[in-house]
């Protein structure tokens, strides 16, 4: 039951969010009832399967959340990950986010709010550049990007789950709050 200690809690509008990302297999399948089974126990909601490649993510329907049939591609300028979900509240917004190996999301700022990431699955790294800082971080747990820090996300794993909470601005979600920049900041 390993698997199950990578689920996760996010309390946002005192809802709670959970997702649970496992390799499908042929042993695994048994295994899905049971993940099922225990999160049904720790729901209120129903509890919607989003296959995804060879994972499956376990997403509690929320009323506050929206929950897509299928992994859904971003809108942002030259980003290569899927959405699974996002909030239908401006503020705070949540996003439940997926990358394959590699994969980068754009590189942008936020004029007027925060992230905070939370990896449920997989591993991410993190470029960030802001206040005459440039780093590169792993996101083991929780990363925090203030506003105005230029960010882009790669996925280190065969597949990586994120949560995303934004808070800040009136919508969080309104990409005019969004301003991109065009490459890769992981090539050497």
């Amino acid at each position: 039951m390993e698997a199950l200690d990578r689920g996760m809690r996010f309390v946002a509008h005192q809802a709670i969010v959970f997702a649970v990302a496992f390799e499908l297999a042929f042993a695994e399948a048994e295994n899905l009832q049971r993940y099922l089974s225990w999160m049904k126990a720790k729901c209120e909601h129903p509890i919607k399967p989003v296959e995804w490649g060879d994972k499956i993510a376990l997403i509690e329907t929320h009323p506050f959340l929206e929950v897509y049939n299928e992994p859904q591609p971003s809108e942002s300028e030259d980003s290569q990950v899927v959405y699974f979900a996002r909030s239908r509240f401006r503020s705070p917004g949540v996003l439940i986010h997926g990358s394959k190996g590699g994969q980068i999301t754009s590189d942008h700022v936020h004029v007027e709010h925060e992230e905070r990431f939370k990896r449920v699955a997989g591993l991410m790294e993190a470029y960030l550049e802001g206040s005459g800082n440039v780093r590169r971080v792993t996101i083991a747990d929780e990363l925090l990007v203030p506003a105005g820090t230029y960010h882009q996300l790669r996925g280190l794993a065969k597949r990586s789950l994120t949560i995303i909470v934004t808070s800040g601005s009136e919508d969080c979600l309104d990409k005019r709050d969004h301003n991109y920049r065009p490459g890769n900041r992981f090539t050497p």
